[in-house]
């Protein structure tokens, strides 16, 4: 399962799965367009499409209970789907903003790997990857502190739910991604991305692919 794969890193890595032959549940909020275009290219007796917004208190059980009906197992769960949103200055950051931040980015994704990690123990083994964002080393932008915030806590709870999961043969890893060149970035401003990519070494962004 894939959540927010009609993104740039979440598409990528829901055809690498498909390629690799594996059944795929991709879960999407507006790119719809995308995932089903991987339906298509795959098969649908291959692809589950769910739409979901994560912003919405208890989505993430919706999302599960959905999946769960379509095959009845869960193998590998990646925590992908992230809202990532710029403000003028960090004093624009307001309540609402950081609550929706962290409801998308850390409180949907935790329930949603807490529900699928006890299926996977109950079977003794499962995959869960969550994307986290370099960000949370270098902190990034201060226009982006909400964000950076809510990635934290992602981190924090994966690997948490990590040590719970290791016991039964279920592995958690999070993976931090560099500045890459998906939509969500694109979003943010040409000006925003060309002065992070001032930053790197390489002198450039990363390919979804």
């Amino acid at each position: 399962m894939v959540t927010g794969a009609g993104g740039g890193i979440g598409y990528a890595i829901a055809e690498r799965l498909l390629a690799a032959g594996a059944n795929v549940a991709l879960h999407y909020l507006s790119s719809g367009e995308r995932v089903r275009e991987l339906a298509q290219r795959y098969g649908d007796e291959r692809c589950h499409l769910v739409q979901a917004d994560f912003a919405t208190p208890y989505s993430s059980h919706h999302v599960f209970d959905e999946v769960w009906s379509w095959r009845h197992q869960i193998d590998v769960l990646v925590n992908n789907a992230a809202l990532i949103e710029s403000v003028r200055s960090i004093d624009d950051i307001s309540a609402d903003d950081l609550t929706t931040m962290m409801q998308v980015n850390f409180v949907a994704p935790f329930l949603l790997t807490k529900t699928i990690m006890s299926k996977m123990c109950q079977v003794g083994s499962g995959r869960i990857v969550s994307i986290s964002s370099i960000g949370v080393k270098y902190a990034g932008s201060s226009q982006t502190a909400h964000y950076m915030a809510s990635k934290a806590a992602l981190e924090a709870g994966t690997l948490a739910l990590g040590k719970a999961g290791a016991y039964a043969g279920v592995l958690v890893n999070v993976v931090r991604a560099g500045v890459t060149r998906t939509l969500a970035h694109e979003r943010l401003g040409r000006h925003d991305l060309a002065s992070r990519e001032e930053k790197i070494p390489l002198g450039r962004a990363a390919e979804p692919g």
